[in-house]
């Protein structure tokens, strides 16, 4: 079972009053659609409950985070996308459609062994 806990800030009411923040968790069966989601959220962990004992998992461990992916694939358009230039893609709607099409080899980290 793997679980992702997401808090949201309220704004200040009309009168200047602070709201409760509001908690969410949402909980998963699989690691890969805990992975997916976390990544849509940018959230930069989730959890993993297996009876009593509860373990976190880094989620930009492995992956990139939008910016990053921005970043690099500016400067490294063939790795990164596929294309020669990237100056006239929307870089950022093609990271969350690697991440909602399973293409997550595209938004790994590339790491080079020192």
């Amino acid at each position: 079972m793997y679980k992702i806990t997401q808090n949201t800030k309220q704004p200040n009411s009309f009168f200047g009053f602070k709201r409760k923040d509001i908690t969410k968790v949402y909980e998963f069966r699989t690691y890969k659609r805990a992975l997916i989601f976390a990544l849509n959220e940018q959230q930069p962990f989730f959890y993993n409950h297996i009876g009593k004992v509860k373990t976190s998992r880094k989620t930009f461990a492995r992956y990139l985070t939008c910016k990053q992916y921005i970043k690099l694939a500016l400067k490294n358009p063939l790795h990164y996308t596929g294309t020669n230039n990237a100056t006239k893609l929307d870089l950022n709607r093609l990271y969350y459609y690697y991440v909602n099409s399973d293409n997550l080899q595209r938004i790994e980290k590339f790491i080079v062994n020192k």
